[in-house]
């Protein structure tokens, strides 16, 4: 799965895995985090996790 978001006109997408209730979301520039859901609904984690690593340098815009 894939999760993406626009920040200032600019598309970021980034590589979403899911085990066990454990989520991971990896960029192309190399960034990685991984959280649980606790209840939270998947689109809405991995979105704030990507947004949370375009602020600090995680994560490049995606080449149109």
């Amino acid at each position: 799965m894939e999760v993406e978001a626009t920040v200032d006109g600019r598309k970021y997408v980034a590589d979403v895995h899911e085990v066990d209730g454990a989520v991971t979301v990896i960029t192309e520039a190399g960034g990685m985090e991984t959280t649980t859901l606790g209840g939270a609904r998947i689109e809405s984690i991995t979105r704030t996790i990507l947004l949370r690593m375009v602020q600090t340098g995680m994560a490049q815009p995606k080449a149109e």
